[in-house]
């Protein structure tokens, strides 16, 4: 999430998240390990060591370092957009024209864009050019702010916020000359 969040940096997450109250520029953590059908009683469990450990250990989850993403959530359902030069471009639901990411985040965040090769074909996928795509409800489109990097839903495609989004983060607090809360 460079250059927001950086290799190193300490973040404070709440799992207690409800997508009714997402907004555009939420930093999210995406779980890749809930997609895996868990009884109640795993789950719960599951919660509980999550809690007390810091989410150091979750017991009936895919314990791997790439299970967890943290992502910005830049469309919400019902919302059409499309990227041109690495900028997501939105029309909400309610509105006729588009608007750029940044014109209606409700916080201001930079993007990472670096040039692409010399003779790179902008046909090619990841070039920073999306297509109009339409959210369904109860989908969200989440990037990477470091635009380069193409593990969001430039890949993966919108994402079902009841079970992919497992958390929202509410505060950087390491390095501490960086302190931070969202």
């Amino acid at each position: 999430m460079f250059p927001e969040i950086s290799t190193g940096d300490m973040v404070l997450m709440t799992p207690i998240y409800s997508q009714a109250s997402a907004k555009r520029g939420d930093l999210v953590v995406i779980d890749d390990t809930l997609s895996q059908n868990k009884s109640f009683f795993k789950s719960v469990v599951n919660t509980l060591t999550g809690f007390f450990t810091f989410q150091l250990l979750r017991p009936f989850d895919l314990q791997s370092e790439d299970a967890y993403s943290i992502r910005r959530i830049v469309g919400l359902p019902g919302d059409t957009l499309y990227m041109e030069n690495f900028v997501l471009h939105i029309k909400t639901k309610d509105s006729s024209h588009f608007l750029t990411e940044f014109e209606l985040a409700q916080q201001n965040y930079d993007i990472e864009v670096k040039d692409l090769p010399e003779h790179w074909d902008s046909s090619l996928p990841f070039s920073g050019a999306y297509p109009e795509t339409v959210l369904k409800e109860g989908e969200y489109f989440v990037l990477c702010d470091n635009r380069i990097i193409t593990d969001d839903s430039r890949l993966w495609g919108a994402v079902e916020g009841d079970k992919k989004i497992y958390g929202k983060i509410i505060l950087k607090y390491w390095p501490f000359k960086e302190f931070k809360s969202y």
